[in-house]
């Protein structure tokens, strides 16, 4: 562009227009940036078919975002699941182990207690074979002092019977003869006994009763019959509700640790135990 013209060819010049012409292919800064923002609202303001090209454009890169999206949510669910899965696992071995130690330590403490019950049911009958064996002992010196005696009869049986029931303790140490009887006739298994007695004799209860009550007297006095191995009780020696009385405490001494042998001789058939 000149300006070397007049003035008013130059005035001239911008009325009619022609100044613009010769501007538009002068390419400066500033019409770039402006060619630019016509360009831009030229788009914005595109065509129907321009807009829908856009738009499905934008379906088709949504659509791949959702699908992207829902893999990788798949995706990180079957990680979370498979996460899980493996924690659980872990967790559930971590537990069978425990159990298994836990059972391990309860079956080395049963078969300890086992063990020791084993040895305390040892014990417990090497004792009581030590302690049947001092009482058959103490009741065998017993029967040979009643022999040497001359004492080895009914009324020697009932003291020899008194004895045993002290030492298993079945009554006070310091019961007397007819007190210990007495005590010994209150118990379960002599009154099982005596009821098995009444029914075969036929007898009543009341007489046992008042005759149990003397019974050690009766017999104190009552020595003849017997032949220095076994206690004989005789129809002839003694009455029946006696004798019936003896009967029932011989048989009671007969269910003991070394019982007395003893037999009831009757006239038709004797019957008896040992």
């Amino acid at each position: 562009m000149s300006f070397s013209k007049s003035p008013t060819h130059f005035t001239t010049t911008v009325r009619t227009g022609i100044f613009r012409h010769p501007t538009y292919r002068i390419r400066t800064p500033l019409n770039r940036g402006l060619r630019s923002a016509i360009n831009h609202a030229q788009q914005r303001s595109g065509s129907p078919i321009t807009m829908l090209r856009h738009s499905a454009s934008l379906m088709r890169h949504e659509a791949r975002s959702l699908k992207l999206s829902l893999e990788q949510h798949a995706q990180f669910r079957e990680q979370d699941t498979l996460r899980s899965q493996k924690q659980q696992a872990t967790l559930f071995q971590h537990f069978e182990d425990q159990l298994k130690h836990c059972r391990e330590q309860q079956d080395a403490l049963l078969k300890h207690f086992q063990d020791q019950e084993q040895q305390y049911q040892k014990r417990v009958e090497q004792k009581n074979i030590q302690n049947r064996e001092l009482l058959c002992a103490a009741l065998e010196e017993r029967t040979e002092r009643l022999k040497l005696q001359g004492r080895y009869n009914a009324c020697g049986a009932l003291e020899r019977i008194v004895y045993q029931a002290k030492l298993e303790k079945k009554i006070p140490p310091t019961t007397g003869i007819q007190e210990g009887l007495g005590k010994l006739a209150e118990g379960r298994e002599f009154t099982d006994i005596l009821e098995q007695e009444v029914k075969a004799r036929r007898r009543l209860d009341l007489g046992f009763t008042v005759s149990f009550e003397n019974l050690y007297h009766n017999t104190s006095w009552r020595t003849n019959g017997n032949d220095g191995a076994i206690i004989i009780v005789e129809e002839t020696t003694f009455p029946d509700n006696d004798r019936a009385a003896l009967v029932c405490l011989l048989k009671l001494q007969s269910s003991w640790l070394c019982p007395l042998p003893w037999k009831e001789k009757l006239h038709e058939f004797p019957k008896g135990g040992k």
